[in-house]
């Protein structure tokens, strides 16, 4: 593990999952009963295709090229993070009763990523949480979650490319971001 990494582990990762924990254990957030659990964990497989896709199509239209993906190992705390921040932005709005809410903590999502580009990436990130925003109220949390961790996946292994090519004086294909920073 780099050293960024580790450094952004102690200040962001382990409190986001450590706040979501707490959230959830204190009854924070709709708990769905164990039947609407089953029946949205058959969504996961379209929440991970629209992750992907929204990366693909979001990082096409940025850069007007398509991303080429390679295999690439992600850091331990990327699942925990999307999932928490899932946890945080969606599950304690009870979204399906308050659009208003909903889009409010989207904007404010985008908002938290504004060290990643300005406004560019707050607004980017801010269509990223209206489109999470839609797989929970869709097909439920789990397929937020889906859609989030399949989207930090495909940046990074779309970055890990560009940052390879890089490295060969090729040019970049992908976002401009370090592969650490593209957390959504």
């Amino acid at each position: 593990m780099r050293l960024g990494a580790q450094h952004q582990a102690l200040y962001y990762d382990i409190p986001t999952v450590l706040l979501a924990a707490i959230s959830t254990g204190t009854g924070c957030g709709r708990t769905p009963r164990l039947r609407e659990c089953n029946a949205q964990l058959g969504h996961i497989p379209a929440g991970v295709a629209l992750g992907v896709t929204f990366h693909a199509v979001s990082s096409t239209l940025i850069t007007r090229r398509a991303p080429r993906y390679r295999k690439c190992v992600p850091d331990p705390w990327l699942v925990p993070t999307a999932v928490a921040e899932e946890v945080i932005w969606r599950a304690s709005v009870k979204h399906t009763e308050n659009a208003a809410l909903s889009l409010t903590n989207s904007v404010l999502f985008g908002t938290t990523h504004l060290h990643l580009g300005g406004w560019k990436a707050a607004a980017h990130m801010a269509l990223f949480g209206i489109a999470a925003e839609l797989c929970a109220r869709a097909a439920g949390l789990p397929t937020a979650m889906a859609f989030h961790v399949a989207y930090n996946i495909s940046q990074l292994s779309a970055q890990h490319v560009a940052s390879t090519q890089s490295r060969r004086g090729q040019p970049l294909l992908g976002t401009h971001a370090p592969a650490r920073q593209g957390r959504g």
